[in-house]
C-alpha cells in the first residue's frame, strides 16, 4: 500500500509538471505571436507584454527565439528579401579589407593580461555588427573606428557598410562571436538600408491617401498623442480599444494640450500616404 501511494505521488507530480510546462509553453507561444503581430508593444518596460516577456525569459530557448526573429526578418513577407549588396563589388571589396585590418587590431590586443578583470577592470571586449553607421570602409573615422582607439576597448568588427538587418539576423554570425569572445558590450546598428534600398521605401507609400475625415485618422492622432505623453499604449480602431487605452481616453484634451500641435497635425497627416 505504501508502495502504491508513492507511486500516485510520484505520478501525480509528474502530471502536474507536465501541465505547468504545456500553460509555460502556451503563455511563452502568445508572447512571441504578439511580438510578431505587433512588435512596438514590447518597446517599453511598463508595457503588459515586456514585463511577462521579461519574467519568462527563462524559458524561452535559442530555438524559439530564432524562430520569431527569423520570422520577423525573412519570413512570408515578399517585401522582406534578403538583397543586401554589402559583400558584393566595390563595396564588398571595401567592407571586407576594413572588416580584416579591425579584426587584425582586434587580435593583438585581445590577450590574457588585457581580459584579467583583476589587474585591468576598466578594461572591456566590444562585439560590433551593423550598417554603415558602424562600418563606413571609406573615407570617414566612424563610431567603430573612434571606439578602436580607446586604450581600454578591445573591438571586434562584424559590421559592414550598406548591410541589412534581415541578412545581421539572417546569418546569424554574431551569435557564434558572442560565444566565442564573450564580450562585456554588444553593440548593434541596423534598417536604415532595409527600408530605403531596392526602392522599398515607394511600397510603404501610396498615393491614393486616407480620406482627412477617415475614423482611423481620428483614433491614431488620439494614439500619437499619448506616445508623446509616454503613455505606453498600443494602437486603438473603431472596433476594438485595448484596456491600456482606455484608461487614458478621459484625459485624451489635457495630453493634447501638452504636444506640439503643428507636429502633431505633420504626423497624422504624413500617416495618410503610408
Amino acid at each position: 500500500m505504501r508502495y502504491l501511494t508513492i507511486l500516485l505521488v510520484v505520478l501525480g507530480m509528474s502530471v502536474f509538471s507536465q501541465n505547468s510546462h504545456n500553460i509555460q509553453e502556451t503563455n511563452i507561444d502568445e508572447l512571441l505571436d504578439s511580438l510578431w503581430v505587433n512588435p512596438t508593444s514590447f518597446f517599453n518596460n511598463n508595457d503588459t507584454n515586456w514585463r511577462m516577456l521579461c519574467s519568462d525569459l527563462q524559458h524561452i530557448n535559442m530555438q524559439k527565439l530564432s524562430q520569431i526573429t527569423s520570422s520577423i526578418y525573412s519570413g512570408t513577407n515578399p517585401m522582406i528579401e534578403n538583397a543586401s549588396l554589402s559583400s558584393e563589388g566595390l563595396l564588398g571589396s571595401l567592407n571586407k579589407s576594413s572588416h580584416e585590418k579591425k579584426i587584425k587590431r582586434f587580435k593583438k590586443k585581445y590577450t590574457k593580461e588585457f581580459s584579467n578583470k583583476k589587474l585591468f577592470p576598466n578594461n572591456k571586449i566590444v562585439l560590433v555588427e551593423g550598417d554603415s553607421w558602424l562600418e563606413y570602409p571609406l573615407f570617414l573615422h566612424e563610431i567603430t573606428d573612434n571606439l578602436i582607439s580607446q586604450e581600454n576597448l578591445a573591438v571586434y568588427s562584424l559590421a559592414s557598410g550598406g548591410d541589412w538587418a534581415a541578412n545581421i539576423v539572417y546569418s546569424g554570425e554574431y551569435q557564434q562571436e558572442y560565444l566565442s569572445i564573450k564580450p562585456d558590450v554588444f553593440l548593434i546598428s541596423g534598417g536604415g538600408n532595409d527600408i530605403v534600398e531596392e526602392h522599398r521605401l515607394t511600397n510603404l507609400i501610396t498615393d491614393n491617401p486616407i480620406s482627412r475625415n477617415d475614423i482611423f485618422l481620428k483614433d491614431y492622432e488620439e494614439y500619437v498623442v499619448l506616445r508623446q505623453n509616454n503613455k505606453p499604449v498600443p494602437m486603438c480602431n473603431a472596433n476594438f480599444c485595448p484596456i491600456e487605452y482606455q484608461l487614458f481616453t478621459d484625459s485624451i484634451s489635457r495630453f493634447t494640450n501638452n504636444v506640439n500641435v503643428s507636429d502633431l497635425k505633420k504626423i497624422v497627416n504624413g500617416r495618410r500616404y503610408l
